[in-house]
Formats: structure tokens, C-alpha cells, sequence
């Protein structure tokens, strides 16, 4: 969505005083942004609160504190992406764009690369995962026998659908098969040539809101 030279000003500020870890408020947009009178101000806020960006606690007239929507945390890309979806069931195409922005503050430990990915199902319950919960998973480490991780079958791969899952990897010995493996008993496990399934990341705790 277009802002105008005004409007982005105001909402970068924002976002950098949200980064220094503090809420910001309109003494300090006007003091950052060098307005000659708070109208300047009013007007840019008026419009991020109407594009659902921001949100401003406080009548007109006093200092007025201002929180970032989860809108507006996507705009702003603050915080860790959130990458289409994977099943805790039965197998599902995942989409790799990004749907919105998490920060997950001091509750997750999180390294550069991460992403999260919105659960679909209930086949890892028994493991404290639920359906709509937003897993944490980490690219490019190596996945331990039994280890929680989020999988792709490349089966069809040319007409580039990945069916992804989450479940415990473990790799059958003398074999050439992957065993998925759910922690709810009602899901059978999934055996798939290991020639066909990709490790996307390894299972790094989660986030519910």
C-alpha cells in the first residue's frame, strides 16, 4: 500500500522507536520528526490507524502513546516471518510466501534464517502442538533420529507443490525409507522413500497467541 512522503515518515519512526525497545508516543514523533505543530502529525496518524497499521491510546490534546498493529508489524517486517502453512496430519501443500510478522520477543530464542510456519491439524498434540499454533523452525541444521522437524515429499516437485508436514524423523536403518511419525495415536505413521523427502528445518519450539 502506497504511503505518502509524510505517512512513511511517520510510520518508519514508529518502528524505530518500537525497535529501541520502547512505546512511542506523539511528544517524541514530533520532537524525531521536526513538525512545526502536532496537525502534521495528527493527520499522518489518522491515516495508519484507518490502514489498520497502528494503534493510538489517548485523546487529542494529551501525549498520546501508539502500538504497532499485527498489520503493521507485517508492513514493517518486524520480527520473524511467517511462511504459508504445514500440516499435523495428513500431508499439505505449503506455501513459502510470507502471511505475516511475529515477534516472539524474549519468549523464543531465534537465530537469523528462522521462520514460523501455522500448524493445520492435531497429529502432534501429544507433544503440546496444536492446531493454529505457529512453529518455530530452523533451515540447514542436522535433524537427530526421533528429532520434531517440518518435512517435504518433492514427489511433485515439477508441477512445484511441496507436501510438507511436521512430524519425528527417523530414518530406517538398512533401508532406504523415511519414517514420519505423529505423536497422536490415531495418525499411522508415514514411511516415504528417502529419495522423496527433504528436511525443511528442525523443530524449534512454538508461539500461540
Amino acid at each position: 500500500m502506497k504511503l505518502t512522503e509524510r505517512q512513511e515518515n511517520t510510520f518508519r519512526t514508529i518502528v524505530d522507536i518500537v525497535r529501541e525497545g520502547r512505546a512511542p508516543n506523539t511528544t517524541e514523533l514530533l520532537q524525531r520528526l521536526d513538525y512545526s505543530h502536532i496537525s502534521g502529525i495528527n493527520r499522518a496518524l489518522t491515516n495508519l490507524i484507518r490502514m489498520g497499521w497502528i494503534h493510538v491510546e489517548g485523546s487529542r490534546g494529551r501525549q498520546r502513546v501508539i502500538t504497532l498493529t499485527d498489520k503493521g508489524r507485517a508492513a514493517a517486517q518486524f520480527g520473524i516471518p511467517v511462511l504459508g502453512k504445514i500440516s499435523a496430519g495428513p500431508l499439505i501443500v505449503a506455501e513459502g510466501s510470507a502471511i505475516e510478522w511475529i515477534d516472539p520477543g524474549n519468549a523464543l530464542k531465534t537465530l537469523p534464517g528462522d521462520f514460523f510456519l501455522p500448524v493445520q491439524g492435531d497429529s502432534m498434540i501429544g507433544d503440546g502442538i496444536l492446531d493454529g499454533d505457529r512453529v518455530l523452525i530452523r533451515p540447514n541444521v542436522m535433524i537427530g533420529n526421533g528429532q520434531i522437524a517440518a518435512v517435504a515429499d518433492v514427489q511433485d516437485e515439477v508441477k512445484s507443490e511441496h507436501l510438507a508436514t511436521l512430524k519425528r524423523v527417523y530414518h530406517e536403518l538398512g533401508q532406504k525409507t523415511v519414517r514420519l511419525k505423529a505423536s497422536n495415536p490415531k495418525y499411522d505413521d508415514l514411511i516415504l522413500p528417502a529419495q522423496r523427502v527433504r528436511i525443511v528445518g528442525a523443530y524449534c519450539g512454538l508461539f500461540r497467541r
